[in-house]
Parts: structure tokens; C-alpha cells; sequence
């Protein structure tokens, strides 16, 4: 049985809230895959998010993501690989447009030096 995309509501809260997080901390980040083709209009489903990074930026990111409450990242997180990150989403968080609470895979993949 193939895996159920989030809703895709969620996946957008989910998006919304990292730019949110990187842009309030000055953090160089881009839009990969499924969401920068739905940004450019592309009707499709997304099963998660995946981010590029500033390499040298990996520790900030690191700590910002581990404060906070609705980010579970990996104990074994680091800037030698793509990274898994789950964001909870949903009406818990009074993220509009959500009608049910999800997690959302967030995918961080480290630039080259």
C-alpha cells in the first residue's frame, strides 16, 4: 500500500512555518521538489518538504530547530547528509486551513561547501 501524502493543507503550514523560522533568523534556505513545482503552479500531490541550506549554517539550524516543540529532529542529526525533520501541523497549532493534525516530513539537505 503506497504511503498517504498529508494533507495538503498541512504541507503548506508546515512550508509557511520554516520560512517563518529562517527568515526571522536570517537564514539562506531554498525550496526543492514538490513544493517550489506547486509554487510555480503545478497541481500535485506533496508527500513532504525539501530544503536546501547554507552548509556553514548547519548548527544554527540545528539548535533552532531542536528548541522547538513542534519539530522532532533525529539524535544523530548532521551536515554530512540530508536530515529528516517531522513538523507537527494541524489545528493544535491554529495552522489555517487545517482540518486535522499531521506530521510533515521536512527534509534538509546541506549545499555544497
Amino acid at each position: 500500500m503506497a504511503p498517504q501524502a498529508p494533507p495538503r493543507a498541512n504541507v503548506l503550514s508546515a512550508a509557511d512555518y520554516v520560512r517563518k523560522l529562517f527568515e526571522i533568523k536570517g537564514l539562506n534556505w531554498a525550496a526543492m521538489g514538490g513544493l517550489s513545482v506547486l509554487w510555480y503552479g503545478h497541481q500535485r500531490e506533496l508527500f513532504d518538504i525539501s530544503v536546501v541550506y547554507d552548509l556553514h549554517n548547519f548548527q544554527r539550524i540545528k539548535d533552532l530547530l531542536q528548541e522547538e516543540r513542534r519539530v522532532k529532529c533525529p539524535k544523530d542529526m548532521n551536515n554530512l547528509s540530508a536530515t529528516r525533520v517531522l513538523i507537527t501541523t494541524g489545528p493544535f497549532y491554529n495552522d489555517p486551513h487545517c482540518s486535522q493534525d499531521a506530521d510533515v516530513e521536512f527534509n534538509l539537505i546541506p549545499s555544497g561547501k
